[in-house]
């Protein structure tokens, strides 16, 4: 498991506990992944636009969390990569439900 910030000083703070529990740390912009094939991808903040560093880091069968918004509300997106390319499918908290795109 890694867990990736931008910030220095904020991985400064979080980086014990991290260490603790056995996540690799690193610091490194958002757009540049650190790592690729990886099983899982999750963000804790939102995004404007679909990720596309975040999807080519992924393996075959991984999937990438994310909250897509431009303005004030988001919605949720889980995407899938498959041999042939990506799947995504939307949730929408108000609807209280998902569904493949």
């Amino acid at each position: 498991m890694t867990a990736q910030e931008a910030n220095q000083a904020v991985l400064d703070v979080v980086a014990p506990a991290l260490a603790d529990a056995g996540v690799e740390t690193v610091v490194a912009p958002f757009d540049q992944p650190h790592g690729e094939g990886y099983d899982i991808i999750i963000s804790e903040g939102a995004v404007g636009v679909r990720p596309q560093a975040w999807l080519d880091a992924l393996a075959v069968g991984g999937r990438l969390a994310v909250v897509e918004r431009t303005g004030a509300a988001g919605r949720g997106v889980l995407y899938l990569r498959g041999r042939d390319g990506f799947r995504a499918a939307t949730c929408s908290m108000r609807r209280r439900r998902c569904w493949w795109e």
